[in-house]
């Protein structure tokens, strides 16, 4: 996803490797600014912003809407990796 302002860079997947790691970057500045990461108790994708960052509305909807798509993705994978899997145990 392109942003005018805050790049979304893919770092590693968690150990178990069923969820991803992405950092949060300043484009202008190469600073972190935070990561989306997996927060089972909620079963998605969520944004931890680091302290002491500030936020315009912009970039809070650039971050919300690449939440959206990351959860709505991640859904889908799981929906094909279940019928996969009842197709090669049926």
């Amino acid at each position: 996803m392109m942003s005018e302002y805050i790049e979304f860079v893919d770092e590693e997947p968690s150990p178990s490797g069923k969820t991803r790691r992405i950092v949060v970057r300043s484009i202008n500045h190469g600073d972190e600014l935070g990561t989306i990461r997996w927060y089972s108790p909620w079963r998605q994708y969520t944004f931890l912003p680091n302290e002491l960052t500030i936020w315009n509305s912009k970039c809070l909807d650039e971050i919300k809407g690449f939440l959206v798509t990351i959860n709505v993705y991640h859904k889908q994978l799981l929906s094909q990796r279940r019928l996969m899997k009842e197709v090669l145990e049926s």
